[in-house]
């Protein structure tokens, strides 16, 4: 049976759309460049261990509610870490009222023993803002 132009062109189309949705689908799943997504973390000056082994943060994103500034510390460390005391090996500062949208740290960031975050209002202190500060990270 011989198909019309228009039926060809529909099979064509759906054949295509198929294909996009395969392909892209598959990188929207597993081509983001992470393996683990922690989201929703609320940070105070309590260090937080996002990932217990060596990784690499693809990207973070956070949201500060309080009416000063905020720093997010980055630690990587083997043991327990005392916000104020353990030097941070990453340091973001996050203005007031606002969100950094996705940051992706540059340099690259990775750590060699274990992933912990803890947010505070000196860049290298140890004091909690007024308000938990919400913030989502992807690692490799």
């Amino acid at each position: 049976m011989r198909r019309s132009f228009i039926e060809n062109l529909l099979l064509i189309m759906a054949t295509g759309w198929v294909l996009f949705f395969v392909i892209f689908g598959m990188q929207a799943t597993r081509g983001q460049g992470y393996d683990y997504q922690a989201t929703n973390w609320s940070l105070s000056n309590a260090a937080v261990t996002i990932k217990s082994s060596a990784t690499a943060v693809i990207w973070l994103s956070c949201y500060n509610p309080n009416a000063t500034v905020a720093f997010l510390q980055i630690f990587d460390s083997p043991d327990g870490v005392v916000v104020g005391t353990t030097p941070a090996a990453r340091t973001f500062q996050l203005g007031a009222l606002v969100s950094s949208g996705i940051v992706t740290p540059s340099p690259p960031l990775s750590v060699n023993n274990s992933l912990r975050v803890a947010m505070t209002t000196i860049n290298g202190g140890g004091s909690a803002p007024t308000l938990n500060v919400n913030c989502d990270f992807a690692v490799r």
